[in-house]
Parts: C-alpha cells; structure tokens; sequence
C-alpha cells in the first residue's frame, strides 16, 4: 500500500514523461496484484480454517500425472535456478481428494523446494501407498530449514527469510486443503513435506 500511494502521488503532483509514467502505472499494478492476491488467499485461509471452503471433492486421482504436470509447470523456473527433479512415483497409485487442491499442495512445496534449496537444487518427488493410505513426499538436496523455524512453517505469514518472496500463506493454505481432504501435510526431516490422504 505504501508503494501504491507514493507512486499514485508522484503521478498525480509531477508532470513526468511517458516513460516514466509508463513505469509508475507498472509498478502500481503489480503492487496492486499482490495485495489482491494477499486479500484472496486470506478469505481462503479464513474459510478452510472455519470449515466453510467449497467443498472439495473425494475422488480417485492418479498421482503421476498430476506430479508430471507440477514439474513441466516449474520447469523454465528450475532451469533459471539451476534446479532439477527426481520423480518416483507408479503409474497405478492414487489418491482419495480433490484434483485440482492435490495439484496446488504439491506444486507449493515443489516451488519451495526449487526457490528455497539453494544452487543446483535436486527436488526429489516421491509417491508411495501403504494400509489403505497414499503418501506424496517433496523433499530436496538443499540445506534444510534451520531448527528456529521448523515449528512456525505451517504458520500464518511465516517466510524463512527476509528476502522471501510471496506472502507465507502457501504453507498454511496447503495444509487446511489437505485437513479438507481428510487427510494431513507435514514436516519430517530437513525440508521433506508429506501430503497424506486416503488411498
């Protein structure tokens, strides 16, 4: 918001040339958006934590596709940060949820795992079932989260570093769509997430 304001108040006291308009009415947009999107991902936080979300479905979803897809999406963003995936996951296991929550949990930890694991991360995505349960597991090459910020990850605008981009809800939004599921998101050892539901 105080980006918004200065730069709305430069333009409407300065006379600037185009360029440099063109330049402020940019950065209000993008300013804009990400309160916009603050805003979006707070009222869905606030409903999923309340029990009032949109229902989210139960079927049978196959996870290699879905993983398939979290990785080409991710796939020019790695290749920036010099960042590579190891997948291991059947083609006949499956998982009891939503598709498209499923899809957006495992994307969040993927993206965490390239923009957090440091150079030449290896972000290793892995599927197993096991009594009537599947288990999804991100985990990556990289340093792991240090012992001060393990137990607040989960939590409300949490970001492990000051330089952090996006607003800390990802992780708590994830976790509340997994609860929707009947299922869980947890954190083991280093930076590996879990994302169980029923098989």
């Amino acid at each position: 918001m105080t980006s918004i304001r200065g730069y709305a108040q430069l333009l409407s006291g300065a006379d600037v040339g185009a360029e440099t308009r063109k330049e402020f009415v940019h950065t209000i947009h993008r300013n804009a958006v990400r309160i916009g999107t603050l805003v979006e991902d707070l009222l869905e936080l606030e409903a999923l934590e309340a029990g009032k979300g949109p229902p989210l479905a139960r079927d049978e979803v196959a996870v290699a596709p879905i993983v398939k897809h979290v990785v080409d999406t991710l796939h020019t963003r790695a290749a920036e940060l010099g960042a590579t995936f190891e997948t291991s996951v059947g083609d006949g296991i499956a998982m009891r949820g939503d598709s498209d929550a499923i899809e957006r949990i495992i994307l969040n930890l993927a993206d965490n795992a390239v923009r957090y694991g440091g150079a030449d991360v290896t972000v290793t995505i892995a599927a197993k079932q096991d009594s009537g349960r599947t288990q999804v597991i991100v985990s990556d090459s990289g340093p792991g989260i240090p012992d001060e910020h393990r137990s607040k990850v989960f939590d409300r605008f949490h970001r492990g570093t000051t330089t952090a981009q996006g607003s800390g809800l990802g992780l708590a939004i994830a976790r509340e769509l997994a609860i929707a599921m009947g299922g869980s998101l947890t954190l083991g050892e280093r930076a590996t997430f879990t994302l169980e539901l029923p098989a």
